[in-house]
């Protein structure tokens, strides 16, 4: 399959120390992206794309673990699902609409 995105929302209050705040959406974007697909993780806030771009980790939620360097982090939906073959979503539901609403076409 050709390009995947994993989409995350920010959970009250993101902390990327915490261990629930994007840890099952980052399992899936490496799992993909060892498994030969291009991943992009949009990220609900720029904070948290630039920590992530930055840092490639997630130390509480992963110890030890580098991100590969072929998943793209971003703060831009329009970025990250333009050209997208699938879109995983990996949200709370309770923001499952919203995330939704914000990837759906125009």
């Amino acid at each position: 399959m050709g390009c995947l995105i994993a989409a995350i929302v920010k959970y009250r209050g993101f902390s990327a120390e915490r261990k629930t705040d994007y840890a099952w959406g980052m399992a899936l974007a490496c799992h993909l992206s060892r498994s030969g697909h291009d991943v992009t993780v949009w990220c609900h806030s720029e904070e948290a794309a630039a920590k992530l771009t930055a840092e490639r980790k997630m130390e509480a939620a992963f110890p030890g673990i580098q991100f590969p360097e072929n998943i793209v982090f971003t703060h831009d939906a329009e970025l990250a699902a333009t050209g997208r073959d699938l879109i995983v979503f990996s949200v709370a539901s309770s923001f499952t609409r919203s995330t939704a609403k914000l990837f759906a076409p125009s």
